[in-house]
This record gives C-alpha cells, sequence and structure tokens, in this order.
C-alpha cells in the first residue's frame, strides 16, 4: 500500500456476476494459506505480489544443505520441491492503484 496500490487481484475470489476479476481491497487481502506447517513469503515485483512457498523450520530439507554432484543435487532439489509442493503453490498476483 505504500508504493500506492490499492487493489490485488486474486482468482480465489472471482464470483460469477459480483466479481468476474477477483479484485480484493489490498487491506482485506488475506494472501496464501499454507499447508503442512510451512508459511509463505510475499514479494513486491513492478506491479505484482509473488507468494512463494517456504518450509517450515522443523522440516529436515530446512537445514539441509545440497550436495555438489549432479545426480545428487538433482534428487535432492526434486525433494525439496515436493516438500515446498506440499505448502501450497507459488503464486503472482496482479496489483492496481
Amino acid at each position: 500500500m505504500k508504493m500506492g496500490y490499492n487493489i490485488v487481484y486474486d482468482p480465489k475470489f472471482k464470483k460469477p456476476l459480483s466479481n468476474l476479476t477477483g479484485a480484493v481491497p489490498l487491506k482485506e487481502w488475506p494472501g496464501m494459506t499454507p499447508q503442512n506447517g510451512g508459511g509463505y513469503e510475499y514479494a513486491f515485483h513492478q506491479v505484482q505480489i509473488q507468494a512463494r512457498p517456504i518450509l517450515p523450520l522443523s522440516h529436515p530439507l530446512k537445514k539441509a544443505s545440497a550436495p555438489r554432484g549432479g545426480k545428487e543435487f538433482a534428487a535432492f532439489w526434486l525433494r525439496h520441491k515436493a516438500a515446498l509442493d506440499e505448502v501450497g503453490p507459488f503464486r503472482e498476483f496482479t496489483l492496481r492503484y
């Protein structure tokens, strides 16, 4: 809101006949709902809010370091991606003044 934006477009608020665009006042927008103890980090990017899932602090992959090798790194990345998908999806939301 400090950047002058007042409206966020969120598809989960679309309703036939009453809210075709999913427009929600930014101060009333609840954001994303994480699952499995995770959370979301939000980033402001030009005219968008980006919501990225993050793992809970207690998750074993949160403190693990990625291996340096090709196959091991790929397997680690796939496990990490699957764990993030359990928290929720990555989303981008458009903003309006």
